[in-house]
């Protein structure tokens, strides 16, 4: 690690460690129930205003330094670490592209949580994919085909929010779903409930009857009710009441 980025690093960990809450940790901790969660217990307020007083000093490295403190913070598996880590990249997103392809894989092996997970796949990889699709495309399948639940659950957040906005990428969106239809991980169903959830926003008349279709195939529930949370009324009661074949 270079000095720049040695003294950025210390300057984070020395500002989160400054703002612990270990009662509320403890509470995170409950709340994150699986294995390899940490944090400092800090709320996403106060969390925000100590990223705002530690960026002019993150900005101050070079793209390479910034990516060796983000690849650094993310591998501590604490939360916060991690949320900087984030957000140095969401700040250097425009910097970034298909060049950094193996350095993302690396990145999204070292997430630890669903937070991390979301805020890294909506805020750098959502972008970048909206902006040069295939090669993002190509990296997403390969985490979609992992074995690693956070590569998993990412290569179809992804796919959140863009598909809402825009009404891109839907038939990816429903190709990439349909791989982890039979995922027995809960928090990887939730995320293509989701991504479900705002294909629905964008083009109700191709993924509800996909959507239909998953009842009738008698998918998890924790996916089908997700992505019908924006259905009302008749239209919703007559979705619920398909039966598996």
């Amino acid at each position: 690690m270079s000095t720049a980025v040695a003294k950025q690093f210390d300057n984070v960990r020395t500002a989160l460690v400054a703002a612990e809450d270990s009662e509320t940790a403890e509470q995170d901790q409950r709340y994150h129930r699986y294995d390899g969660y940490q944090s400092y217990g800090i709320r996403r307020d106060p969390l925000t205003k100590i990223m705002r007083a530690l960026r002019p000093g993150l900005r101050s490295l070079d793209l390479g330094e910034r990516l060796e403190l983000a690849l650094r913070l993310v591998g501590t598996g604490i939360e916060e670490e991690a949320s900087v880590a984030v957000w140095i990249l969401r700040d250097s997103v425009k910097q970034l592209g298909p060049a950094h392809r193996d350095y993302f894989d690396e990145f999204a092996g070292q997430m630890r949580s669903w937070s991390t997970t979301d805020d890294f796949s909506t805020h750098v990889m959502r972008p970048l994919l909206c902006a040069d699709p295939l090669p993002f495309l190509e990296l997403l399948w390969e985490w979609n085909q992992s074995d690693e639940r956070w590569k998993q659950r990412a290569s179809v957040v992804a796919f959140t929010r863009g598909s809402r906005d825009t009404g891109e990428l839907l038939e990816e969106t429903l190709e990439f779903c349909e791989q982890l239809i039979r995922s027995e991980d809960d928090l990887v169903r939730k995320g293509v409930g989701w991504a479900l959830r705002d294909a629905l926003r964008a083009d109700k008349a191709l993924v509800l009857p996909y959507v239909t279709e998953l009842r009738r195939r008698g998918v998890s529930s924790v996916i089908t009710l997700y992505a019908l949370r924006d259905i009302k009324g008749e239209e919703r009661e007559r979705v619920l009441a398909v039966k598996k074949r």
